[in-house]
Order: C-alpha cells, then structure tokens, then sequence
C-alpha cells in the first residue's frame, strides 16, 4: 500500500510559517529566495512533513548556514573586471626631516686699469683684495602620500578564456544555489 507524501508546497500552503526562521544576509531578499525555492522544488516530497518541526529545521539549517550566505554575500557584492585576472593597490607614505648645512670661503682680487687718452697700454688704476666666508644651515621636515595600482591580464590565461569562463557562470543565480541547498537539505527528490 502506498503511502502519501506531503509536497513541500502543499506544507507551505498549510502553514507558510515555516519559512519564518530563515535569516539572511542584507543583500538577499527573503520572499525571492522562498518562492525560488517552492518553485524549484515544491513538487517534492517535505523531509519533515510536521510544519513545527519544518520551520526549527529552516531555523537550524540558517542559523549553522550564517558564514556561508555572508561569503556568498560578498561574492555578489564584489566588483571586477571580468576580463582582468590581476589588481594590485599599494599606497605610501613618507615622512621625515632633513637638514643641511654648508659653508663658503671666497678669496677675491680685483684689478681695474685704464689707458690714457694718448696711449694704447693699460695702467693700474685700483687694485683690490678681499675674503668672502661664511656658513649656512636649515633643516625641514616633509610627508607625502602616494598611490599606484597596476591592473590587467598577466598573461596566464588570454582574454578570451577568461570571458568563455565569465559567460558560464553568468546564469548562476545565488537564489539558485540556496534554492538547491535548501532542497537537498529538507526535500526527498522524487515526484509524487
């Protein structure tokens, strides 16, 4: 004699508080991720067909499940170029002080000479001799900051590879893969 099942539909259409412990991350939106899974997997037979036990089990399965739906939050939330494998950001900062100091000593001499009005050769005028010395010195202190990146394709995969991988995983929904999850985890994959 066969027995009935209960489809996880049909226990949801009876009492759709089990779904009422799900928690999830911020970037997930809770009545999207119940109807992706009634509508993956509503015509499966419900693990736990009594609906109190279902919803401490969906309670249980979120909660144990938190580290996961966040990594997966951040996976979403995570901005590429799909067509780049590398990035690199560095920021520097230098600071410091300086100072320096030199000194001078200069010797000078200075001759002027003049011709008379009826003579070609030069004559002394003045004859002068002078020392020029001294010393300076200062000090500074200075910060800078800078940033560099460097970003593209190193070569290990052409372009081309990396968007043929890019297209395959475009259609994967993260409500998909939580639907699946879900279905694995309380549903008995058989049709009634």
């Amino acid at each position: 004699m066969a027995t009935a099942k209960v489809t996880l539909i049909g226990l949801y259409k009876y009492s759709p508080e089990i779904f009422d412990g799900l928690n999830l991350p911020e970037y997930f939106n809770k009545e999207t991720l119940v109807n992706s899974i009634l509508l993956a997997g509503g015509e499966f037979p419900a693990l736990y067909p009594d609906p109190e036990f279902m919803a401490l089990a969906v309670k249980l399965w979120s909660d144990k499940n938190q580290r996961y739906f966040s990594r997966l939050e951040k996976l979403m939330k995570n901005d590429y170029e799909p067509l780049e494998n590398y990035y690199r950001k560095e920021n520097w900062d230098d600071t410091g002080t300086g100072s320096s100091e030199s000194s001078f000593d200069n010797d000078t001499t200075e001759t002027g000479q003049v011709s008379a009005f009826n003579s070609s050769a030069f004559e002394n005028r003045d004859h002068s001799f002078g020392n020029d010395s001294g010393k300076s010195s200062g000090s500074n202190e200075y910060a800078a900051h800078r940033e560099g990146y460097a970003r593209g394709n190193i070569g290990v995969m052409s372009s081309q590879d990396m968007w043929l991988q890019e297209v395959s995983i475009i259609g994967i929904s993260p409500y998909d893969l939580l639907a699946g999850d879900f279905i694995n985890e309380f549903c008995l994959k058989v049709y009634v």
